[in-house]
């Protein structure tokens, strides 16, 4: 187990005195504690692999001007450990910063990449020993436009959506109609889905291979295994593009769905 803090923890020994840790404490409840001290590093070369004792890494995208490669450690000892990565001179949106492992086998929130692509954006990285990967816990700094022209249209065939269109969805009684996410799409490119099926029948959003989306505390399985779908009429569904041609993010539904994760 792992405590992260940023200021010293006072710990008290038999009321006498008392002991200040700081960085990352790691002990098992059973052994004494240890702590390993964390530190900000700056990091103006690619690709940049990452220490235990980073907390968080700043990139110099401007001094770097290419794109740019951080690696997380295959395997980190310690649970719960993790490592922020910020771009610190606001180049990310033409050097992107790809965030990945050492090899690129462990996954980060199931995909094998994260890429920083916006202007001073961050992100942090948690790893779970349980689940042998990355999870993406804090995201700041992205600034999501609002589609400067929006589209709307009344389909009742299977098709492939278009970024910055909404689908008025209707079908015959107990068939469905299937919309598969763009194969490409840019960080706030906004979908919008509404229902208005005959009884027994629904809309799915379906996947292409490696894409994602995250729906509230929940992610569908990636690629084509994954999908989401509605369940009665009037339901509604809004989603934006959080990753480049890869991952969704739902703002905003209304109605219950059945998530394939």
């Amino acid at each position: 187990m792992a405590y992260k803090r940023k200021s010293p923890i006072p710990i008290i020994e038999g009321g006498t005195g008392a002991v200040s840790l700081t960085g990352l404490v790691v002990g098992n409840g059973t052994s004494a504690m240890t702590t390993i001290p964390l530190s900000t590093t700056y990091t103006a070369s690619t690709p940049y692999t990452v220490q235990v004792t980073d907390e968080t890494v700043l990139v110099d995208t401007v001094t770097i001007a290419a794109p740019v490669s951080v690696l997380l450690l295959e395997a980190p000892t310690v649970d719960g450990q993790m490592w922020t990565v910020k771009d610190s001179t606001g180049s990310a949106g033409t050097y992107n910063i790809t965030v990945s492992s050492v090899s690129s086998d462990i996954n980060i929130d199931g995909a094998t990449t994260f890429v920083l692509n916006n202007a001073y954006q961050s992100a942090s990285f948690v790893w779970s020993s349980a689940e042998g990967q990355y999870y993406l816990v804090d995201e700041a700094n992205i600034s999501i436009p609002t589609p400067t022209s929006f589209t709307w249209s009344a389909i009742s065939t299977n098709q492939s959506a278009v970024s910055n269109n909404g689908y008025i969805v209707s079908a015959a009684p107990f068939s469905n109609t299937t919309l598969t996410l763009p194969t490409s799409s840019s960080l706030g490119d906004v979908i919008r889905v509404a229902s208005v099926c005959s009884s027994g029948s629904y809309f799915i959003i379906a996947q292409n291979a490696s894409q994602s989306i995250v729906f509230g505390s929940s992610v569908t399985a990636t690629g084509t295994g994954g999908s989401i779908t509605n369940t009665l009429y009037g339901d509604t569904i809004e989603m934006v593009c959080i990753t480049a041609n890869l991952k969704w993010l739902v703002l905003s539904s209304v109605g219950n769905f059945t998530i394939v994760s």
